[in-house]
C-alpha cells in the first residue's frame, strides 16, 4: 500500500487568490493519467465534462 499516492486535486480559485480556493475533486493520478493519455488530454477532457462546476 502506497502511503503517499499521487493525486490530482481540482480546485476552484476565487478572485485569482489561491488562498480562497475550494477543493472540487480529488482523483487518483494513475487512473486518469496513463501511457495513452497525458496531462493535457486529461485537462481538456475534464474541463469539457465539468466546466459547470466552476460557474
Amino acid at each position: 500500500m502506497n502511503e503517499n499516492p499521487q493525486t490530482i486535486e481540482i480546485t476552484k480559485v476565487v478572485e485569482n487568490d489561491e488562498e480562497k480556493g475550494t477543493l472540487i475533486e480529488k482523483l487518483p493520478y494513475l487512473t486518469h493519467i496513463t501511457d495513452s493519455c497525458d496531462k493535457w488530454d486529461f485537462i481538456e477532457k475534464y474541463w469539457n465534462n465539468n466546466y459547470g462546476k466552476f460557474e
